[in-house]
């Protein structure tokens, strides 16, 4: 999971964008990936904004590492059932 830009960072960036710096220099003058900085850049052109945008989809119930554990479970024996994966979930204490 990655950590979220402030919104003074993000504000920072559409600046530097409309004086004209490169996205490479931003990147150097702030501490981000060029690509971190394309990303709000072309965000910003989009929507006109730097806010957090609404997420679709509801959030994940089970945790990386329980998904981890039912793959690795399923691709050993794919004829595992449902039961037995959440038995094995609850077992790990996930």
């Amino acid at each position: 999971m990655t950590k979220e830009l402030s919104k003074d960072t993000r504000n920072n960036i559409v600046d530097l964008h409309q004086a004209g710096k490169p996205e490479s220099a931003m990147g150097k003058q702030l501490g981000l990936k060029k690509s971190t900085v394309g990303a709000i850049i072309r965000k910003w052109k989009t929507y006109k904004t730097t806010d957090n945008l609404p997420r679709s989809g509801a959030p994940c119930k089970i945790s990386p590492r329980g998904v981890k554990i039912i793959t690795r479970t399923a691709s050993k024996n794919p004829r595992t059932t449902r039961g037995d994966l959440v038995n094995d979930l609850l077992t790990e204490n996930v």
